[in-house]
């Protein structure tokens, strides 16, 4: 599929401190859920879709890291992985600010691995794909409907209308979508506002869009139509191990 962007962005950096203790000694990609690894679903679901070249931050537990996808990359050489080391965390919006050289101003995908989303009747990648326009979007996230999420507490954080995000006006307003850390976006995002020095989280647009309607109209949501986990606390990861281990519907992918 000639609109399937070739690069992407798996989010490796963070230190999982909701995690612990598990993440004491484990880093929290490399967590195992139905005994795969958070990050192989990740890089998995990357590959299936066509993606060549994979950038991952790293900080936290680094090495292991490292380790993991040299010994992937020793056994299947495609996706190419971009392994950044971060002394000092860039967080998701920055991390993806010191690649933009790299992207040659083409769009790409961004998944965090602390959750695993599992896809309906097409990849949920492709759906994403086949929905954006680069000539007119800058972004698109893949949500999921709340009353839907395994494991996720929370209140959701996006409204839609007409395939358009629409954000909170109280802090703690219910919106009926959560973002499932999954998403495709355009270059031009990260030159529409004025950016701070990272670190800043991917999250600093929406909050800075929230204002500016000239923007908001180019940003879009996806409703996914499979099943999403949020796999957060270890309380969480218990959700989820006994979900996959009873769910024959599954199909790695």
């Amino acid at each position: 599929m000639d609109n399937i962007p070739t690069q992407a962005f798996i989010f490796s950096g963070g230190f999982g401190l909701r995690m612990r203790p598990i993440t004491l000694t484990t880093h929290k990609s490399l967590i195992k859920v139905g005994g795969k690894p958070l990050l192989d679903y990740a890089i998995d679901k990357m590959a299936a879709c066509g993606v060549t070249d994979i950038h991952v931050n790293t900080h936290y537990r680094a090495d292991d890291i490292l380790h993991h996808l040299k010994h992937r990359q020793e056994h299947d050489p495609v996706p190419r992985f971009h392994i950044s080391y971060e002394p000092e965390l860039l967080e998701t919006g920055g991390t993806v600010a010191l690649a933009l050289p790299e992207l040659q101003n083409q769009p790409f995908f961004t998944l965090n691995p602390d959750t695993l989303c599992l896809d309906g009747a097409t990849p949920a990648l492709h759906r994403l794909a086949n929905a954006f326009d680069p000539d007119t979007m800058l972004g698109m996230l893949l949500v999921h409907p709340v009353e839907k999420a395994i494991g996720y507490p929370g209140n959701g954080d996006f409204g839609l209308q007409n395939n358009q995000l629409y954000f909170p006006k109280e802090k703690n307003e219910t919106l009926p979508y959560v973002y499932t850390g999954i998403g495709i976006f355009h270059p031009r995002l990260w030159q529409q506002i004025e950016l701070p020095t990272p670190p800043y989280s991917i999250n600093h647009f929406f909050k800075a869009l929230r204002d500016d309607d000239d923007i908001i109209q180019h940003i879009y949501g996806l409703v996914h139509d499979g099943q999403w986990l949020h796999i957060g606390t270890p309380e969480e990861l218990d959700v989820a191990q006994s979900f996959m281990a009873h769910e024959t519907a599954y199909v790695s992918k």
